[in-house]
């Protein structure tokens, strides 16, 4: 696609500005820092009504552990797998391209989607980031494997050449998501590019088992490696996205 842009979670030494005149900037960001200085002095955004904790006290029973597994765990089984469904997933540009914006470039009114891109037909670098509730069914367990699964959609301009990589990061609101992109919450990726993206299938990118905390929620952003878009369903699509988390 053209205009590629050569920015990334590793590559880009700009400012983040939020140029949208009709919100407030966000205090977690300082428009005066590189994303190298973001990592290294983040302490994290404020979280009072955290994405991934809504979920939690909203009804755990549709956005958390899948059905039965959650008495299993009880029972002291001594290992298994569960999946934990995402409770918000959005997309939206590195500047001010809105997640609304975003969703509707991703979809085009055929899905609830979002998309990754270095280089978009939108002119916009693309990220898509995710919460996940918290799973306090499984503190006290060894988490042993975790694992990222996202679907793309089912149109011609879904794939991609690449699947990106997985970052964790700061927790996040709504509105913090609303005015830019989550602090990293690392200096590298928790996964990077597990497969080429087709169009209609699963993808599974295999995740750092630390990722996961039981008793937290967890929040995490893919990053494009491709200026060829990935197209993903959103938490409110098709097959939205979901942690594996196997313990023991």
């Amino acid at each position: 696609m053209e205009g590629r842009l050569s920015v990334g979670p590793r590559r880009l030494l700009g400012a983040w500005v939020l140029a949208s005149a009709c919100t407030m900037t966000n205090p977690a960001f300082d428009q005066d820092d590189s994303i190298n200085d973001v990592r290294a002095t983040s302490t994290g955004i404020e979280t009072t009504g955290e994405v991934g904790d809504e979920a939690t006290d909203e009804g755990d029973e549709s956005e958390g552990i899948e059905t039965g597994a959650e008495d299993e765990i009880a029972t002291g089984s001594e290992s298994g797998t569960v999946e934990i469904l995402a409770s918000f997933v959005g997309c939206r540009g590195t500047d001010n391209y809105t997640p609304a914006e975003c969703a509707l470039w991703a979809g085009q009114g055929q899905a609830n989607a979002v998309a990754i891109d270095e280089s978009s037909d939108s002119g916009h670098f693309l990220v898509a980031c995710l919460a996940f509730p918290k799973e306090p069914a499984l503190e006290g367990k060894t988490i042993t494997k975790v694992s990222l699964e996202m679907h793309t959609i089912n149109t011609f301009w879904a794939g991609s050449d690449s699947s990106g990589e997985i970052w964790k990061v700061e927790p996040f609101t709504v509105v913090d998501f609303f005015l830019g992109v989550p602090l990293l919450a690392g200096d590298e990726p928790v996964a990077s590019n597990s497969e080429v993206g087709p169009i209609d299938a699963p993808i599974q990118w295999e995740l750092h088992s630390e990722v996961f905390i039981p008793d937290e929620a967890t929040y995490l952003c893919a990053y494009p490696l491709s200026d060829d878009g990935l197209y993903l369903y959103s938490h409110e699509g098709l097959v939205p996205p979901k942690l594996h988390v196997a313990y023991q």
